[in-house]
């Protein structure tokens, strides 16, 4: 996955994560977390952009969307996040392949109003593409 991230010049979806975190969201044990934070170090010190955070909405429950949003954005630390929404049209398509549809209904009519842009931009909240992130990549030599 990081060869072909760095033959391609794309950043890897990586999280700069501490050994307790990796153990918790792996289920690895603590000589292969520090292994991997080994690795992810080394990356770091290679230039390669890591994660600081990675969030999103939850696909369970499309009630109460905004303030899932306000709060989930809000509790967003600064550095580089990767953000995860599923924002879909309502069509019978989406309906007839996945029952999570009402969530992903929800997301797209939330993320795409006024009230959320207004929120992004009061919390200061930079939102960038993987165009931005890309940009950092170091050059394969």
């Amino acid at each position: 996955y990081i060869q072909l991230a760095r033959t391609y010049g794309l950043p890897p979806m990586i999280p700069r994560l501490t050994p307790e975190e990796l153990m918790a969201q792996s289920h690895a044990d603590l000589d292969t977390a520090m292994l991997m934070v080994g690795m992810i170090m080394a990356l770091e010190e290679m230039g390669i952009p890591l994660l600081d955070g990675l969030s999103g909405m939850p696909l369970d429950d499309p009630s109460d969307r905004l303030e899932k949003v306000k709060a989930t954005l809000g509790a967003v630390k600064p550095g580089l996040t990767h953000f995860i929404i599923h924002p879909a049209k309502d069509t019978p398509e989406l309906r007839a392949i996945t029952p999570s549809w009402p969530s992903r209904v929800a997301d797209y009519e939330t993320f795409t109003s006024e009230a959320v842009r207004d929120f992004i931009r009061a919390e200061g909240i930079q939102v960038i593409g993987y165009r931005a992130v890309q940009a950092l990549m170091p050059e394969i030599n």
